[in-house]
């Protein structure tokens, strides 16, 4: 068997130019953001104000399953290779996105669904069901 070899060069000055703390951009609000005093009331009064300044929105769907780890990622997952145990993941999302829609109000909103990560564990027709249609039908998406 041949084996092959690489010398592998690393620039120490750019190294040391980005060795520094960096938020994450993997959840937002970030955890420090969270409380338990932001109460239904709260949301509730959160997306009247925002409605009334029209101010864009930023939707994201976030997709748990993966049939392997990344160990770079720091998304919450679940690994697993059966796809079936997505089914019920998938309807309790269909019905959150309903009921978040209706505080709507007409804004304008962009939309994203995490599907897109190599190893993202959703079957074709599994990969369908995740629709946008009840967004685009309240929010002018960009």
């Amino acid at each position: 068997m041949k084996q092959l070899s690489q010398t592998v060069e690393f620039d120490a000055a750019l190294l040391n130019k980005y060795n520094q703390p960096l938020p994450r951009y993997t959840s937002y609000p970030p955890a420090t953001e969270l409380s338990t005093d932001f109460d239904r009331h709260a949301f509730k009064t959160a997306i009247a104000v925002g409605n009334h300044k029209r101010t864009p929105l930023s939707l994201y769907c976030h997709i748990p399953f993966c049939e392997t780890p990344c160990y770079f990622c720091g998304c919450n997952t679940i690994i697993t290779q059966r796809k079936e145990v997505v089914e019920p993941y998938l309807g309790y999302l269909d019905r959150q996105i309903r009921r978040r829609c209706q505080f709507g109000g007409g804004r304008s909103a962009g939309a994203s669904v995490a599907l897109g990560r190599r190893h993202a564990q959703l079957s074709r027709s599994q990969s369908g069901r995740v629709s946008l249609e009840p967004v685009k039908s309240i929010f002018s998406l960009r």
